[in-house]
């Protein structure tokens, strides 16, 4: 279970700013040690991914896989998706 955050501000402490200005510039992880022991890891926030729109574009190298599944053949693949459907539903009201 993740342990709770306890946040302290350090705007009046310039030798933690000094540190912690490392820590954004390098964007690593600090080790804080006191003699050999190491007591607490320094290390920037994780940062948001941005989420890709969906929108496939043509430089995109997933755009050149757009239809390749197509072959031509009526009733074969989803070309006629919506004819197929019309159709099973008329047998299926006419059966009733």
């Amino acid at each position: 279970m993740a342990q709770e955050r306890i946040h302290i501000d350090i705007s009046d402490e310039p030798d933690l700013r000094d540190l912690v200005d490392q820590v954004r510039s390098r964007g690593t992880s600090f080790v804080l040690q006191m003699a050999d022991e190491d007591v607490a890891v320094l290390e920037p926030p994780k940062r948001s991914r941005k989420r890709r729109s969906g929108v496939v574009t043509e430089d995109d190298p997933l755009f050149r896989l757009i239809g390749i599944g197509s072959s031509g053949a009526r009733g074969v693949g989803s070309e006629d998706k919506h004819e197929a459907l019309l159709r099973a539903k008329r047998e299926h009201c006419r059966d009733r």
